[in-house]
């Protein structure tokens, strides 16, 4: 696992690599399949979930602006309940394993029926098929 700590200036620094790293750094390192740890130089605290946090927010702030602004004030508001609320938010979207069956069920099913009709397309003096 790879150590970062972070200094009082907000500044991160890369242990294995002996440099001060970026957000944009640590998300490239996490995607090449490193484990990282984010340690607060000054507590010894790990700060690990705020900094990734800090990584999701930072790549998806273009999507993020498309959101209305009353739903950030409603979770700031929320207070406690807010990352209740958040995480329901972001669990909203993704399909259960069920629906995902379906899904490819239904991939499936138009897979063969487009298969049938461009083979329909390119022998039209054979029988058709359904």
């Amino acid at each position: 696992m790879r150590t970062v700590k972070r200094y009082a200036n907000r500044k991160l620094y890369d242990l294995a690599d002996r440099r001060y790293i970026t957000l944009e750094g640590l998300a490239v390192l996490i995607q090449g399949g490193e484990d990282v740890e984010v340690v607060d130089n000054d507590t010894g605290q790990d700060i690990s979930t705020q900094i990734l946090a800090q990584v999701i927010l930072e790549r998806e702030k273009a999507r993020l602006s498309d959101l209305p602004k009353a739903l950030f004030l409603g979770l700031i508001r929320a207070a406690g309940d807010g990352r209740d609320i958040l995480k329901r938010a972001l669990l909203w979207h993704v399909p259960s394993q069920e629906e995902l069956e379906g899904i490819r069920a239904q991939l499936d099913s138009l897979e063969r029926k487009v298969d049938a009709l461009l083979q329909n397309r390119a022998n039209p003096d054979s029988p058709k098929s359904s």
